[in-house]
């Protein structure tokens, strides 16, 4: 079954909802602003890349949604059932259903590194663009999150120079999230929590998405070992 286009049609609604945030953070939450546009860039690209049956189109927006809906899972348990966290996780859950009922036309490996390095990418633009981030940090962890993901892309098009730049770009995310100075309190407020000074969470992110990086090249360790260590008879 072909849900591409309802997927892509739903993921456009959605881009223009976080656009549609991300307008309205300008006025008193403006250091919010690049990390949401960061959002609705990754949201505009999967609905373009569902629309025009991308290879990794489907693959890429499971990713977003996969791992939106799990935040908003969290939120609701930290926050409360508040309107907007339930509106945001149903709209995530059905972009995952679109994406999960229809075609695929990636192999199975293929398939999990690429919706790993796409859940990656989320938490990895909030991490890097949140307020008060550092610049080495935020280059640092957004090359990371690029590098994995092209590489990613690079494997699921049988690119042998795809599992260098994913090898590559998973242990930059990790060590500039491991040596960030902590972001667990800011003083900038946030549409989602009341007052300032509120823990955000943004190291946890910042772990997650390094996660993700690391877990994308996974499916393709094995193959790597045995390509590397094989013996001839």
């Amino acid at each position: 079954m072909d849900l591409s286009r309802f997927a892509a049609a739903w993921a456009a609604l959605m881009t223009f909802g976080v656009a549609a945030v991300t307008f309205g953070l300008a006025n008193g939450n403006a250091g919010w602003v690049p990390a949401w546009i960061g959002a609705a860039t990754l949201h505009g690209l999967a609905a373009w890349g569902l629309w025009t049956r991308k290879d990794w189109g489907v693959s890429f927006a499971q990713g977003l949604a996969l791992f939106g809906l799990g935040a908003f899972g969290q939120a609701a348990l930290a926050l409360g059932a508040w309107p907007s966290v339930l509106i945001g996780a149903g709209a995530y859950a059905i972009l995952a259903l679109l994406t999960l009922l229809g075609d695929n036309p990636m192999p199975q490996r293929q398939r999990w590194s690429l919706r790993l390095a796409s859940m990656a990418l989320l938490p990895a633009a909030t991490f890097a663009l949140a307020p008060e981030q550092t610049g080495a940090v935020m280059v640092a962890t957004l090359l990371g999150a690029a590098l994995v993901w092209v590489g990613t892309w690079g494997v699921a098009r049988g690119r042998t120079w795809g599992v260098l730049a994913g090898v590559v770009g998973a242990p930059v995310m990790a060590i500039s999230v491991a040596y960030a100075p902590s972001l667990a309190f800011f003083d900038a407020s946030h549409f989602m929590v009341g007052q300032p000074l509120r823990p955000l969470m943004l190291d946890v992110m910042g772990g997650v998405a390094a996660a993700f990086a690391v877990f994308s090249v996974v499916p393709f360790a094995v193959p790597m070992a045995r390509f590397l260590f094989r013996r001839e008879a």
